[in-house]
């Protein structure tokens, strides 16, 4: 055969360099979990349960619950390059992490299942997290009948009985028992899906605390959440009292129903200092209106809600009827720029309210209803 030209030769260079640029390359990107296993961040996919197919084929080829580039039938033979674990790169993370979803996949790279999957592989430990993907499956799809007694007979051949090709890592006494329940539930034809409960959560657990637990000390890098309650009621706990330098920082990730609610507050107030503008170009309130969103705006770019009016508002007042209403979602987003937004926001205030005192209308028309215009479409838009 033709050996490689010098061309081919230094392609081949240039791309392993490439590819290990990439690997070593350490991400910042941030990432914001919330409550109920809910994610700040867009949903992938779930586990594949449309059909019972999916069923079929998850159990001739396990890896494909985790790595969906797997040929089906080629039972998880090592089809990748083992990947070290210092090439996993790193992401920053507000909140915490949870196996739950990580296995639903909730999460984007580096955090998503497939990631997870090939560190598990780096460890020698996919059997565990394919067995918890298998019956997670098996319990989403809910097969009835000969599809039933057919995935349990399988799931018991693959990872129950001693000797299996993926032996689950369980006790003698836990692995007798599943056997005999296995034996039970086959013989009695209930199509009971919490037949292999005991096991599941014993390997679930494993998996948690041996695998999971480097895997989050190797790709999550936490940052600690500011409150913005409690950065706003600063004043009522002594004991916190914060330093020059957090009294002056803007809370950090931004809570999205916060933000539409200021954006709200702001865009009412302009309105009604423009109509009060076209009705009477001296009145009072008018001036009151605008003044208090440049107030509103040049304290929060300066100090966060600690001394900003608007914020006992919005916090205490407003949020609570948004949570118990169930009207918005609470989201956190990491917006790094949202004090030079608000600064910007304020020059154009100053500026609307200075076309106000020279009474220009096309200034004041101008830069007040774009503004406002804008707050609205903020406030009722999640595109931040």
């Amino acid at each position: 055969s033709c050996s490689p030209s010098f061309e081919e030769k230094e392609t081949r260079k240039n791309k392993k360099r490439e590819k290990g640029a990439v690997l070593l390359t350490t991400s910042y990107a941030s990432f914001l979990p919330q409550r109920g296993g809910k994610s700040g961040m867009r949903v992938i996919s779930s586990l594949r349960a449309d059909s019972d197919q999916n069923l079929k084929e998850a159990l001739m080829a396990p890896g494909t619950l985790w790595n969906e580039d797997d040929d089906i039938g080629s039972k998880n033979e090592v089809t990748l390059e083992r990947t070290r674990e210092n090439t996993i790169r790193k992401m920053s993370v507000f909140g915490s992490v949870k196996l739950e979803d990580v296995l639903s996949n909730r999460l984007d790279k580096p955090l998503d299942r497939r990631s997870f999957g090939k560190f598990c592989k780096t460890l020698y430990c996919e059997d565990q997290l394919e067995f918890v993907l298998t019956i997670m499956l098996f319990k989403e799809t809910r097969p009835t009948g000969i599809l039933y007694r057919e995935t349990v007979t399988s799931i018991r051949d693959q990872y129950i009985k001693p000797g299996s090709s993926r032996e689950a890592n369980i006790s003698s006494s836990l692995r007798r028992r599943q056997l005999e329940d296995i034996k039970r539930a086959l013989e009695e034809g209930n199509d009971d899906t919490d037949v292999f409960d005991d096991t599941y959560k014993e390997i679930f657990n494993l998996l948690k605390w041996n695998v999971f637990h480097k895997f989050e000390q190797q790709t999550v890098l936490y940052k600690c959440v500011v409150d913005a309650r409690s950065a706003m009621l600063w004043c009522c706990n002594r004991k916190q009292t914060p330093n020059c330098t957090k009294f002056f920082s803007v809370p950090e990730p931004t809570n999205v129903v916060h933000y539409r609610l200021y954006r709200l507050v702001a865009s009412i107030l302009g309105s009604i200092a423009l109509v009060l503008y076209y009705m009477d170009k001296m009145h009072r309130m008018a001036y009151f209106c605008l003044f208090a969103n440049f107030l509103g705006l040049l304290l929060r770019s300066i100090c966060g809600p600690r001394l900003d009016p608007f914020s006992v508002l919005v916090i205490l007042v407003l949020e609570p009827i948004v949570r118990t209403f169930n009207i918005l979602e609470t989201k956190f987003v990491s917006n790094k720029a949202r004090r030079w937004g608000e600064a910007m926001s304020c020059v154009w205030t100053a500026a609307t309210i200075v076309g106000v005192w020279l009474k220009c209308d096309p200034l004041v028309y101008a830069l007040g209803g774009s503004q406002t215009l804008t707050g609205y479409v903020h406030s009722f838009s999640d595109d931040k």
